[in-house]
């Protein structure tokens, strides 16, 4: 199944990639073709753009989708278009993003040319609220253009098509100094003559949008890319059609200082840009147009669904974008219906009046698990609640983010934790905000605390006495939490214990109490300890017939499994290990029963990750909570093998040891059999650990003579 043109192309049509199966062509760009998919397990369409193999076999092309993915990773926010999934199959390589049917602003552009003031102002602010937390992640989009901004029907902006961003700091050279990239009716003076950019480059091109958007019309234009490019290079913006046309010059400053020729004479961040275009729409007493979205963000929490970094067991934004490079203007309108606001910031003169909620809850994606079970409980206790799906992360700003919170609910839930108090350290300014807040009596915010914090804040915890959950039962929790809200005090009597239910990532059912072992991570300022966290103690004396080891994976890496067990027979015939996965049931042998038998007899437990292994509610969620809970107790030793590209470094697994070295792949290696090795030589240290163990603790209890 390989594409390389037109006839390769159309032949995936009623065919399958991973979970997905493909139902129609919707665009093919230079780099990639994007089609139409359902996923039939939840009942939806999506959209997947395919690296075709003869793209799969150029390395410029194949880095760059990588780079994509690399980038969609990063971020997460309500204005740029998430990740779905990340996948290889039979030579292809795919992304899949939500099926959004609005088409773009390129194809609005299209129909009815220039757009009111309102309209204009308000998709360049979503826009720019995208790409300042894109710069605020070190990526520069580098191809801001209409057809790149997918519409929702609700009116719902989403930036895609991160192909060719460019990481700050990055050295790696997908495009040389020197070469231009970019699409030439947008493109910037200094990226147009191939020097380095940086967001300033992108808020020269969203000027260029919003000309267009008001003009409907570009402001220059040309025979060929050249001559386009030199007029960006040396002719001054056409404000003469933005007057004619009656711009009112508070919005014509702005987009002249937008564009800018040289970079130091424009906003020097999209913040910037956001800030004046709201000055300007506030002076001149323009509101935006509502979207119908504002009166159902607190709607029955069964009806939100968590995007796809989240069902990575908070894994983010996750971060945290991502979309079809190089896809035709008429045809780019192929991806994601989100079902959140945009996080732009209007004064109280722009923003309509709407009905608060009772809550809004923040969060580090860490403890989304925490977020949801709060959220669910007071829900069910007859509270409005809103659960944002993005959070917390070491470049957001607090007063930002507790602005937007009071702008839609009564009162703001912290969830605290060693993650959010890290995250919110990165600026003392922030910690110090976070704290005047919390100790006013009038303030709005209230901080719950669900995992200890350590040494280093607990003087700063006990300055703003959150409502603490830390180590409670189930239902201890619940008491504290709900007369917490209610600010009543209670006194405890409830012995704790844990309940170790695992996590759902729906909404639609009860989320389980969230499992600490799993849960807990320790502040990153202190010395993470490598894997394991205790040593296993095997029988005494060390097995006879070897250490049980457990293959934990997905069916679609079953042929990858089976090269892994052919490398570890040297240590089978040492009747050193002993191998077992679920092709050794027998017929007749209850399934899960087995499994579950297994698991629990294991010495070691290898993990086979890939994106399939983390999409698998079985492995994920059953086979792997297991495994975590053994190894947080010292029973078993777990192992993370990266098989295949995965998003599982912010996963629980994030805090292990993972194979091969750096954990980089086995099928990104240049060769299958060294990366093999790598493996098998790791395990191999870790039987020889436990065997030296075995020997230490059998020595101890001879008895002496």
């Amino acid at each position: 199944m390989h594409m390389g043109n037109a006839d390769e192309t159309s032949s995936l049509l009623g065919k399958s990639l991973g979970h997905y199966d493909i139902v129609e062509l919707i665009g093919v760009g230079g780099m990639a073709s994007v089609f139409k998919a359902t996923q039939p397990a939840l009942n939806r369409f999506v959209a997947i753009k395919v690296l075709p193999a003869t793209k799969e076999r150029d390395s410029l092309s194949a880095a760059r989708f990588a780079r994509e993915a690399s980038s969609v990773a990063r971020v997460s926010h309500p204005n740029i278009l998430p990740l779905y999934d990340y996948g290889e199959q039979d030579g292809l390589t795919y992304l899949v993003m939500e099926y959004v049917d609005g088409g773009s602003l390129g194809d609005e552009l299209r129909k009815r040319g220039a757009l009111s003031i309102a309209e204009a102002a308000n998709y360049v602010i979503q826009a720019a609220e995208g790409l300042d937390c894109a710069h605020r992640n070190g990526i520069v989009h580098r191809d801001v253009k209409p057809a790149n901004m997918l519409l929702r029907r609700d009116g719902r902006l989403l930036l895609s098509d991160f192909g060719i961003a460019k990481l700050l700091g990055d050295t790696t050279a997908l495009t040389q100094t020197g070469v231009s990239i970019g699409t030439p009716q947008y493109i910037s003076p200094e990226q147009a003559t191939g020097q380095l950019v940086d967001a300033r480059s992108d808020i020269y091109s969203l000027g260029i949008v919003m000309f267009h958007c008001l003009m409907g019309r570009i402001p220059f234009s040309a025979d060929n890319a050249v001559t386009l490019i030199l007029k960006h290079l040396n002719e001054p913006l056409p404000t003469d059609l933005l007057d004619a046309r009656g711009v009112p010059p508070e919005i014509t400053q702005v987009v002249l200082k937008m564009t800018a020729k040289a970079p130091a004479d424009r906003y020097r961040s999209m913040r910037e840009v956001i800030t004046a275009l709201t000055e300007a729409l506030t002076a001149l007493h323009i509101t935006l147009p509502s979207r119908h979205a504002e009166d159902q963000e607190s709607v029955s929490l069964s009806n939100q669904s968590p995007p796809f970094s989240e069902s990575l067991a908070i894994a983010d934004s996750h971060k945290e974008v991502g979309e079809q490079a190089g896809v035709d203007e008429a045809s780019s309108h192929a991806q994601r219906a989100s079902s959140v606001l945009s996080t732009a910031l209007f004064p109280e003169a722009i923003l309509k009046p709407q009905k608060l909620s009772d809550f809004f809850i923040m969060y580090h994606r860490a403890d989304r698990a925490w977020a949801k079970w709060i959220a669910w409980q007071l829900d069910g206790a007859g509270y409005s609640i809103i659960l944002p799906p993005w959070s917390i992360g070491s470049n957001s700003d607090f007063e930002m983010e507790m602005q937007k919170a009071t702008a839609k609910a009564k009162r703001a839930i912290v969830v605290l934790s060693p993650d959010y108090l890290n995250a919110l350290s990165t600026r003392a300014s922030y910690l110090a905000a976070f704290g005047r807040e919390a100790m006013n009596e009038q303030s709005r915010l209230l901080p719950i605390s669900v995992r200890a914090c350590g040494r280093k804040f607990s003087k700063f915890l006990e300055s703003i006495n959150p409502v603490d959950l830390v180590g409670e039962d189930e239902p201890t929790t619940l008491t504290l939490l709900l007369a917490g809200i209610r600010n009543e005090s209670i006194k405890l009597t409830t012995p704790p214990s844990f309940p170790g239910r695992v996590v759902g990532d729906s909404m639609e059912t009860e989320p389980g109490f969230p499992n600490r072992a799993l849960m807990r991570r320790e502040s990153s300022t202190e010395t993470t300890t490598d894997l394991p966290i205790k040593a296993p103690l095997p029988p005494r004396p060390f097995p006879r017939q070897g250490l049980k080891v457990f293959f934990s994976y997905s069916h679609k890496d079953k042929k990858l499994r089976g090269e892994l067990e052919k490398y570890l027979n040297h240590l089978k015939r040492q009747q050193l290990i002993v191998g077992w996965h679920d092709g050794e049931i027998g017929a007749g042998t209850e399934y899960a029963q087995e499994i579950a038998k297994q698991l629990s007899e294991a010495h070691i437990i290898l993990l086979l990750i890939s994106q399939d292994f983390i999409a698998s509610d079985y492995c994920y969620n059953i086979e792997m909570q297991k495994a975590l809970e053994r190894h947080e107790a010292g029973e078993a030793c777990v192992i993370p093998i990266i098989v295949r590209p995965a998003f599982w470094e912010h996963t629980p697994l994030g805090k292990l040891q993972a194979l091969p070295t750096d954990g980089r792949p086995i099928t990104h290696w240049p060769s299958r059999e060294r990366a093999l090795m790598d493996v098998v030589q790791g395990i191999q240290r870790e039987v020889d650990r436990l065997m030296k163990h075995s020997e230490e603790t059998e020595k101890r209890h001879l008895p002496l003579p």
